[in-house]
Formats: structure tokens, sequence, C-alpha cells
């Protein structure tokens, strides 16, 4: 939870006011806890705007967050969709429109749930490889967290999954099929083309990051 403020004409601060251990994650259990945290602190007088991501729970028009503390202070608190969480959402969804990338993080959601199977990691933990991560939609960095993994242990990968393929394991004909993805000449180019726009996205979160940076990054 933060509150922002200019310091002076071109700088803002924007200092963290608390950090809660939510017991509901419901708007409702969100809403209170957040009223209740300001109303200690900075109070809600000149409160003019909130900021979320876009989940309904947030961003609801009558239940959400925003609403309920709209309500509860009594007038009409602007609500902002995140810009980081839009940004992620729109480079994402231009990401999708390429069916080879959408083949790509479907491949790597596929990696990452063999690989949870215990027979397969502990296959995977023999030749030293290195967790696979998770394709979260909510996640910042989900989808550059898994795509680097995946280019990382790429060897690591390949070895284990040809292990499973040549074994009399009941994963072996799928552990097969993923074989044949990895494979495939046109895996490796899109997985490392798919790594260097996402880790553009991630350089965004750079604390040190400034507006001459961004749009250098960004041509």
């Amino acid at each position: 939870m933060c509150q922002m403020h200019r310091q002076h004409v071109c700088c803002t601060r924007v200092p963290a006011i608390d950090i809660v251990a939510l017991q509901e994650l419901n708007a409702a259990g969100i809403s209170s806890n957040l009223l209740h945290v300001l109303q200690k602190t900075v109070g809600t007088d000149r409160l003019v705007a909130q900021s979320y991501d876009g989940a309904s729970v947030m961003s609801g028009s009558s239940g959400g967050v925003q609403a309920l503390v709209s309500a509860a202070v009594g007038r009409k608190i602007v609500y902002i969709h995140c810009f980081a969480h839009r940004l992620h959402l729109v480079v994402l969804r231009v990401l999708e429109t390429s069916s080879h990338v959408t083949w790509l993080l479907d491949t790597c959601q596929q990696l990452y749930n063999f690989f949870r199977r215990y027979a397969v990691a502990r296959q995977y933990s023999d030749v030293g490889g290195r967790k696979l991560k998770r394709i979260l939609e909510q996640r910042w960095t989900g989808h550059h967290d898994s795509v680097s993994t995946v280019l990382a242990e790429f060897n690591n990968i390949l070895e284990t999954l040809e292990t499973v393929a040549a074994s009399r394991m009941s994963e072996s004909i799928e552990a097969a099929g993923l074989v044949q993805q990895l494979k495939h000449a046109e895996f490796m180019p899109v997985l490392k083309a798919t790594k260097d726009i996402l880790d553009v996205l991630k350089a965004f979160q750079s604390e040190t990051m400034d507006i001459a940076t961004g749009l250098a990054l960004s041509l």
C-alpha cells in the first residue's frame, strides 16, 4: 500500500505506508484492511484515486474493492487500471497473435506440468536441472521466468525427456512427443526471440528506469 505525493516539480515519491497479511482475499476483506490502514495513517480526506490490476475482485464496478472503497469514503474515488499490468497484458496479447509464440508458451506450460511428476522430477534432478516455472497470467514476470528457465535448462530438459522416452515408464510416450517439439527446427529461434522481447518488458520494472531509458529500450 503506497501513497504518492510530489516533493518537487519533477520528483514524485511513492513511499510504502504498510504491509498487511490478508486473512480474506475477497473484495470485502481487502477493502476493509485497506481502509483500516488508511484511517490509522494518512486518512481518507485526500484520497483521490486508487490503482489495482484488472481482476474483478479489485476492479468490479459494483462489488469490487474500488467500489467498496468509494462507498465507504462517501464519494467517488477514481479507479485506474495499473499501468504496469496493462502494459504486461498488451505485450502478451500482441505476442499471442503469433501462432509460433502461442505454440512456444503452450509447450513451456506442458513441460512444467510434465516435470512436476515425481518420477520425471527425479530423473531431471539427477542431471542437475533447475525447477521449471509455471506460466501465470496474473504474474508480471511469469512468462519471462518460464521462457528463461526453459532456455537456460534446455539441454538438461532434453536429456531428461530422451531418457524417459527410451524407458518403460508410463510417461515415455508423452516424453517422446515433447522431444519432437523441442527438436523442431523453429523451437529454439522462437524461444530466443520471445525471451528477448520479454527481457525488455521485465526491464521496465527496474527501480532505476526513467523515461529516456524506457524510450531507448522501446526503439
